[in-house]
């Protein structure tokens, strides 16, 4: 039989590929209906990530929805209270109505043009909840705290809903390695979720979210499957510089005022009305109908092209910052080098061999086990709370750091680039890896 608090959240139901029919709320099925929300349909989960991996064309939409329904399992396991869940099951499905065009990509030109204010797509997010009218209309005075949870430091008496939905281990994690896995067929990032749910606790120490001793393989399963994912899937070349060049056409397109950049600068006396009305507008399809429909031959216009018909530029080089420190003289300060000082070497190689500035690309790209760190899974055991790290067998000591150095088609040319860079580096260009 299904009780009364589970019925509330049966008013309608979708069917999803992952978990079979997702109950929604009354409420949540005109949150769904708002166009703010349905703006998600049209922004793809993974980015460009479908240049290399055709299916990987899922959207926010089907990966908030997923979300909700995972974080409101772990309220269940939680033995929270039908007030609590209802809070939780909004915050998860609202977690991601601030995300831009192509996801985290468009975060960084926002950012850029908002000096000294939150411009994350988790800030974007609460300004959303807050402030969209369609929105507030549906959640009423309840948009504060669910705003509050999805905050960096939620109320004390909102840890745990937090948590579930943005912590060490949450439901946004929980659901978008297996739905990434899912759609693009890998095996990557499966792992064991009912086991995980089975045994999540509530830890005594802080209020957040742990797991009992007799769950911990399966967080290692998580765990792996998530570095993995990141290893083959987020940071698979063609997806990275396919990324790079898509970014570089946006910005080349905001210098060329194809598209006005006063359009992404928020409010400075907190005002936001104009930045939403335009910000609300885009997603993966307006963004490049914007730059492809104007008419003159630009810059952004042409890199775009390039991307949309998969004339990506090619790897010269591709090599780790554990192959550099293996050589004696390799200056100690490149691992420190942040990715404009790469975009300022990747420049000067390409005029000094007579290329475009876009056609040379050096990528910094930092491969880590992220659970591994200071924020990782606490476990339980009877009534001791440690991390999992004091019982696991796999331990990561380092962080590997990837670079990947990208030119144009003909091999002489990329052969010319890696060397470039090998002096650059001071290393022999054979510890660089040229590739053909």
């Amino acid at each position: 039989m299904t009780s009364d608090g589970q019925r509330h959240f049966r008013h309608k139901a979708i069917r999803d590929p992952l978990y079979g029919f997702i109950g929604l709320s009354e409420i949540e099925t005109r949150l769904i209906d708002t166009p703010a929300f349905r703006r998600l349909h049209r922004i793809k989960q993974l980015a460009h990530t479908f240049i290399a991996y055709p299916s990987a064309v899922h959207t926010r939409f089907e990966h908030s929805l997923g979300c909700m329904d995972v974080a409101s399992r772990m309220c269940d396991e939680l033995n929270m209270d039908k007030e609590a869940k209802e809070l939780v099951r909004l915050a998860a499905l609202l977690h991601d109505i601030g995300h831009g065009p192509f996801s985290h990509l468009f975060e960084g030109v926002v950012d850029k043009r908002n000096h000294g204010i939150d411009s994350s797509h988790e800030a974007i997010s609460r300004v959303m909840i807050e402030e969209d009218e369609d929105v507030a209309r549906v959640l009423g005075e309840r948009r504060h705290r669910v705003a509050e949870i999805l905050g960096k430091s939620a109320p004390e008496e909102d840890a745990l809903a937090s948590s579930i939905v943005s912590g060490s281990l949450d439901a946004d994690k929980l659901d978008y390695m297996l739905r990434d896995s899912h759609h693009i067929g890998v095996s990557y990032g499966r792992f064991d979720l009912d086991r995980i749910l089975h045994t999540i606790r509530k830890n005594p120490e802080d209020d957040t979210v742990c797991v009992d001793i007799r769950g911990k393989d399966a967080v290692e399963g998580y765990r792996l499957g998530r570095h993995l994912l990141h290893v083959q899937v987020y940071h698979h070349h063609a997806r990275l510089v396919a990324d790079k060049m898509f970014l570089q056409a946006l910005n080349a397109a905001l210098d060329e005022g194809v598209i006005d950049e006063n359009f992404l600068k928020r409010g400075q006396d907190g005002d936001d009305s104009e930045f939403l009305k335009f910000y609300k507008s885009l997603d993966d399809s307006s963004i490049y109908e914007m730059i492809m429909r104007h008419n003159s031959d630009s810059m952004s216009k042409k890199i775009l092209q390039d991307v949309r018909h998969r004339r990506l530029l090619k790897r010269a080089c591709d090599f780790t910052s554990m192959e550099l420190m293996r050589n004696a003289g390799v200056d100690r300060k490149l691992v420190k080098m942040e990715q404009d000082d790469f975009d300022s070497m990747a420049r000067e190689v390409a005029g000094e061999l007579g290329l475009e500035a876009h056609q040379v690309i050096f990528l910094k790209a930092e491969i880590g086990i992220k659970l591994y760190g200071g924020d990782s899974i606490q476990v339980i055991r009877k009534e001791d709370v440690m991390s999992l790290s004091q019982y696991s067998p796999i331990t990561a000591k380092s962080l590997v750091i990837r670079y990947l150095v990208y030119g144009p088609g003909d091999s002489g040319t990329r052969r010319k680039i890696a060397d470039k860079i090998a002096e650059r580096l001071r290393v022999p260009v054979r510890i660089i890896s040229y590739q053909d």
